[in-house]
């Protein structure tokens, strides 16, 4: 059975292609946000975080660059852990009422899940968010969603490169997947300067994190070859690189480092 998991894992990747995001990365890559949106056309988009991102000012060099810039921004900073569909469903509204064309998702795991739904929504808000849930709804539909701009503030749920989003519906107390290549964030920005004052028990977490998701890719049912290299990659990266972080957060290479692993895994 795992063979043939893994057989159908690889033909489904070359019938229904997996795009990987552009990497923008560097140290204050993210005062770089302006000039990227400008590029793409945008003239407006909504940023998805929380608000404890807010208070501590990581997010200042990317609003001050799409400003300077002329990009017009929304910022919606009500996601949660565990992100609830009804967060997604006031963001849609908000998205369509303020003429948003594309999203910035900034935070960890949860912001980007509930950016990636936000999106899913837009394309019919009329439509019943359950039923957007599952495999590969959003590919037979044909539906086109507005591009993704994903910027990680922690390195390890590496939802910057991913085909999933998870979602919360609270009164079933359960939590539903979306699995789609159209959900996969179009650019990632890799800015390891929004990493320096992470905690170190929060760092090690999220790297051992990272590390679980390379482990399990490199050994899961759905493996391929071209996974395996990324997990290989990603594994000796946050080895050679997790417990520098933990003893010196500020060293901005070691930071890089592990985010590309996070990244890669």
């Amino acid at each position: 059975i795992a063979k043939a998991k893994s057989m159908v894992g690889l033909l489904a990747s070359k019938v229904v292609p997996i795009s990987i995001p552009e990497v923008v990365e560097g140290v204050g890559c993210t005062g770089e946000m302006g000039s990227k949106v400008k590029s793409m056309n945008i003239k407006k988009v909504m940023i998805v975080t929380d608000e404890i991102l807010v208070s501590l000012g990581l997010l200042k060099p990317m609003l001050d660059s799409l400003d300077q810039a002329g990009v017009e921004y929304l910022l919606f900073d009500k996601v949660t852990p565990d992100p609830s569909v009804h967060t997604a469903v006031e963001g849609v509204r908000l998205y369509l009422e303020e003429g948003c064309k594309a999203i910035i998702a900034f935070g960890g795991g949860s912001p980007m899940d509930c950016a990636k739904l936000i999106g899913v929504l837009s394309t019919n808000p009329l439509k019943d968010p359950k039923s957007f849930m599952g495999t590969f709804s959003l590919t037979l539909s044909m539906a086109s969603l507005p591009p993704l701009i994903a910027v990680p503030t922690t390195a390890g749920t590496g939802s910057e490169a991913t085909i999933a989003a998870v979602i919360s519906f609270p009164e079933e107390e359960k939590k539903y997947t979306v699995v789609d290549p159209k959900i996969c964030p179009s650019v990632a920005f890799l800015d390891p300067a929004l990493l320096e004052k992470l905690p170190p028990g929060i760092t090690a977490c999220t790297g051992v994190d990272a590390l679980t998701h390379a482990v399990e890719s490199y050994v899961g049912v759905w493996r391929n070859s071209t996974t395996s290299e990324y997990s290989l990659k990603a594994t000796k990266a946050i080895f050679k690189h997790l417990r520098t972080c933990y003893a010196n957060g500020s060293d901005m290479n070691a930071r890089q480092e592990l985010l590309k692993a996070s990244f890669n895994a």
